[in-house]
């Protein structure tokens, strides 16, 4: 695996860190210190992607943005990671790999998808819409906020987060090509069609491949609840009514502490098992994706962080046309990024 000197990359997850409720420091007492690989610059190509150049300052943006997910993540809690100290001293897990490597990897698969998909969106005119600008401008939001809490100058801000010095106009584009890639990639899977003979084809070349349970999508409308009683109560006012729908979601607006659920009646769409293994479903899984349930089922059901009281809505597709969907797509977005192999300066010479 081609391997990469991260730029003053301890210093680079300190603004991260300040962003998830760690230091506000630019650089905290304590964070290692690196100096730049000699010769390496913000402008140094890192790789290519086809004939286009990735620079390393934006190598080291997506590093920084993939550390930053990974540490406020449940799994990166869990694992006991700590960005203040040299990723090439913490592993992944159990094995051998570093993070260092690891995010390495990572952020290299991903630009090359972004990049990819960002040189398509060029040849097919395909140009930023407003929910990418709004992405970007709530990223320069949130830096400003940073830099007048912290008493910094956004040059100084560019550094401690990313290691080297940007101007405006070079994060912007950055951020540009990161967020029309990504939108691009969903126009292109939202715009594919596939029959169901074709879905049915696929799916029984490669059914040996991967064990699904007779079920469906679902969809569902669902509250809640800390407390057993509370969640009785509710379901009592529910079946002393008419047990509609409607009377449903008047309940979730009434009783849900979930703002998101509120705005949104509980609704919850194209739901699909956590895992593919019947033999695991636990209490909830078991009674939604139950091949009897109908529209308008109800049910109060015990799950490991409270209780919910589930209003079944529908029924979507059976999971083998999703799964074949879904494989359809990634191999066909997959045919798109394979056009822009990866490769390396030196092999430029």
């Amino acid at each position: 695996m081609k391997r990469y000197h991260l730029i003053v990359l301890c210093g680079c997850v300190c603004l991260a860190l300040a962003a998830c409720g760690g230091s506000s420091e630019p650089n905290p007492s304590g964070a290692p210190e690196q100096e730049p690989t000699p010769g390496i610059t913000k402008d140094s190509v890192a790789f290519y992607v086809g004939e286009e150049p990735v620079l390393y300052a934006e190598f080291n943006f997506h590093v920084v943005a993939g550390i930053d997910t990974y540490y406020k993540s449940e799994e990166g809690q869990a694992s006991g990671f700590d960005p203040n100290l040299p990723l090439s001293e913490q592993f992944y897990g159990d094995s051998e790999i570093t993070m260092e490597a690891m995010f390495t990897e990572n952020t290299t698969k991903n630009l090359q998808s972004i990049v990819a998909m960002y040189l398509e969106s060029k040849a097919n005119g395909y140009s930023m819409g407003e929910p990418e600008k709004e992405s970007i401008d709530a990223f320069f939001e949130s830096l400003n906020a940073y830099i007048e809490q912290a008493g910094v100058t956004e040059e100084e801000a560019y550094v401690s987060r990313y290691g080297v010095e940007m101007s405006h106009e070079e994060v912007y584009a950055i951020l540009e090509r990161s967020a029309v890639g990504k939108a691009y990639e969903s126009f292109v899977r939202e715009n594919m069609t596939f029959t169901d003979q074709e879905l049915a084809a696929f799916y029984e070349e490669h059914e040996n491949e991967v064990i699904l349970p007779d079920c469906n999508e679902v969809s569902l409308r669902l509250i809640n609840f800390a407390n057993r009683q509370s969640a009785l109560d509710v379901l009592d006012k529910f079946e002393n009514g008419d047990k509609s729908e409607e009377s449903f979601i008047s309940l979730v607006k009434q009783y849900s502490t979930d703002e998101q659920d509120i705005e949104y009646g509980g609704l919850y769409t194209n739901l699909s098992p956590q895992n593919y293994s019947v033999e695991s479903f636990d209490e909830v899984e078991s009674w939604v994706f139950d091949v009897v349930r109908e529209p308008g089922d109800y049910g109060l059901l015990d799950t490991e962080n409270g209780y919910e009281l589930v209003y079944f809505v529908a029924k979507g597709d059976p999971l083998w046309k999703t799964w074949s969907r879904y494989a359809k797509e990634n191999l066909d977005i997959q045919g798109i990024i394979d056009k822009y192999p990866i490769s390396y300066p030196d092999m430029q010479e």
